[in-house]
């Protein structure tokens, strides 16, 4: 009987050192998998940002070479205000998150130089939670929003328009909408511009299931809302 119980208890003993190392194990490949996913996710989230410098700075170039000809005076002052845009750009951009109230100001500086090219055609109406302004989001996340709103919107329009941007925090959720009037006869794309595919591409990839972008037209107004957890700084 003593044998008995003495072989039963070796192999449970046998057992539970054997499931031990099974888990440690499975604990080791998992916190593995979960490091390969994080470092795949940043590099896609960086390989999707450095996409959005070149294509902001050749529209911005054309723009620039539009002018020289017509209006030197403009073209040199746009090239000025297009520096002092990239020097704060790649300033925020070093962040993973900055503040909501800085990537307005990003924004801003943006129209500024669309201006210098459109003039009055081009109008901005804001309107802000302060407790959206608050948050974190990641950089350059409304300027192609902005910029796609001017280039396919307003200056595609004799007469301009206004581009209404709008933040509110409700709950657990930050939702921003920027939209633009647009020409209901211009001729359409096949599919989304190239700045709307990338933000897609990074809310996606960066938030999951918890962040959305949606688009819509509807006579003549070209919306875009994104949704993202609302987050503060600690």
């Amino acid at each position: 009987m003593l044998f008995v119980i003495g072989a039963l208890l070796f192999w449970l003993a046998s057992i539970l050192h054997y499931l031990l190392i099974a888990f440690e194990v499975s604990q080791q490949a998992e916190r593995r998998a979960i490091e390969l996913s994080l470092l795949t996710r940043d590099a896609e989230l960086k390989a999707l940002r450095a996409q959005i410098d070149p294509h902001f700075l050749f529209n911005s170039l054309h723009s620039i070479s539009a002018l020289t000809t017509v209006d030197p005076a403009a073209a040199r002052r746009m090239c000025l205000l297009l520096a002092d845009f990239l020097r704060e750009t790649l300033r925020l951009g070093a962040n993973n998150r900055i503040a909501l109230a800085d990537e307005f100001a990003l924004a801003d500086r943006f129209l500024e130089i669309e201006r210098v090219r459109l003039g009055s055609r081009l109008q901005v109406t804001r309107e802000t939670d302060p407790q959206a302004t608050a948050c974190l989001v990641p950089p350059l996340l409304i300027q192609p929003l902005v910029e796609n709103a001017v280039v396919h919107g307003v200056s595609q329009l004799v007469e301009g328009g206004t581009i209404s941007i709008a933040a509110t925090r409700g709950g657990p959720t930050l939702t921003i909408k920027v939209e633009n009037p647009c020409d209901p006869d211009r001729p359409r794309r096949q599919r989304p511009g190239f700045g709307l595919d990338l933000l897609r591409k990074r809310v996606a990839t960066q938030f999951g299931a918890e962040g959305t972008v949606l688009v819509e037209e509807n006579e003549g107004r070209f919306r875009v809302e994104v949704r993202i957890p609302a987050e503060v700084a600690a």
